[in-house]
């Protein structure tokens, strides 16, 4: 009798058709936002993309273990642990572990959106590299490297230089906060957090 109700009831039939399409536009819309929305983030990160590396991407942006380092340039006598930054050799003279320090997740996007980046400026010369973001995931591993000023960017698997958008200042701010300076490029006394110069074991 139920059944019978509604076949000869149009009225209900209708309405049930309408909340189905109803729910089927919902659908279709919000597939669409999504859409455009993954799109218009690619756009942001196009250039940056290309420029990383699509296995840099993946680790700057999911690696579980990063590590903040302090970098100076290897002499010839050096036995501590280095890291080759362009076509010179860096000690890595301190780390401190900073998966999850504060504004580390901002960085990581940061490092991947086209509007931090000044893509025309070249670099005269190969500068001299003083902190880096080490992030390291399955035996793969990159060191992101900033010179002291905090304006330029390099990484540990090539010699290519990137220009930071003059409006850009976090990166200072980071390494200052993780190394105890007053300012990127002061003084740098030890913190409790840091490991002892080529001993420690990798940032976790």
């Amino acid at each position: 009798m139920v059944v019978l109700y509604f076949a000869l009831c149009p009225s209900y039939l209708d309405k049930m058709h309408r909340g189905k399409l109803v729910i089927l536009l919902m659908v279709l819309v919000g597939c669409a936002m999504g859409g455009l929305s993954i799109a218009y983030h690619h756009g942001l990160a196009r250039r940056a993309i290309a420029w990383w590396g699509s296995d840099n991407v993946e680790l700057i942006a999911d690696a579980p273990r990063v590590a903040a380092v302090e970098l100076r340039p290897a002499s010839q006598a050096d036995s501590s642990e280095t890291a080759a930054i362009g076509s010179r050799r860096y000690v890595i003279s301190r780390r401190t572990d900073v998966a999850n320090a504060e504004g580390i997740d901002h960085l990581r996007h940061e490092l991947l959106d086209d509007r931090n980046f000044v893509w025309q400026a070249s670099s005269a010369g190969e500068p001299t590299w003083r902190f880096g973001l080490e992030f390291q995931n399955a035996g793969r591993s990159l060191i992101v490297a900033f010179d002291a000023s905090g304006r330029l960017v390099g990484r540990s698997d090539g010699g290519e230089v990137l220009a930071i958008a003059p409006l850009v200042t976090g990166w200072r701010d980071f390494f200052a906060e993780q190394f105890k300076m007053s300012e990127v490029g002061g003084p740098a006394p030890r913190s409790g957090k840091e490991e002892p110069l080529g001993g420690g074991k990798p940032a976790r």
